[in-house]
């Protein structure tokens, strides 16, 4: 699926409910680099419908230690990376803004030569069952993408 696609329903389309994973297999580092792109709005009304006492502002945090808390809590709880039958667990980066989304990005490291990578995505589900996760893995030159709508919710590559 073609990257133009997506920009299409990030920045014109956006009733339509749509997140962007990217899973990249680095070999020469044995990590994966994973990053997230949701519409900024989409995220914080999920987050704040979770922690209801707190007024959150993701692109303009009063306290940035609690906005990344819930950031990484929300989404490791709702994507999870398995490489040969293996969760690998995802260290938080951090978020950075890009026109009416946000990029947030992880690592994986120590991770072997994937044969098979397992993804486990219900981003923004809780929110909007109308959620469509679209998923890209690379590796090397290798690269293939799915989409999942609920109630779908895994795919392997």
């Amino acid at each position: 699926m073609s990257f133009v696609f997506l920009r299409i329903f990030f920045f014109f389309l956006h009733p339509f409910f749509v997140s962007m994973t990217e899973v990249n297999y680095v070999p020469k580092e044995k990590t994966m680099e994973v990053s997230v792109r949701i519409f900024t709005d989409d995220l914080e009304n999920t987050i704040k419908n979770l922690h209801k006492d707190y007024p959150l502002d993701i692109l303009h945090p009063k306290d940035s230690t609690f906005v990344n808390k819930w950031i990484d809590q929300y989404v490791k709880s709702r994507l999870q990376v398995r490489v040969n039958n293996v969760v690998r667990p995802m260290q938080f980066i951090g978020y950075e803004e890009q026109s009416e989304s946000i990029w947030i990005y992880f690592e994986i490291k120590n991770v072997p030569e994937p044969k098979q990578v397992h993804v486990f995505n219900t981003l923004l589900y809780d929110y909007k069952k109308e959620q469509i996760n679209m998923i890209r893995f690379k590796n090397g030159s290798k690269e293939k993408s799915s989409k999942l709508q609920f109630p779908d919710n895994t795919v392997d590559f």
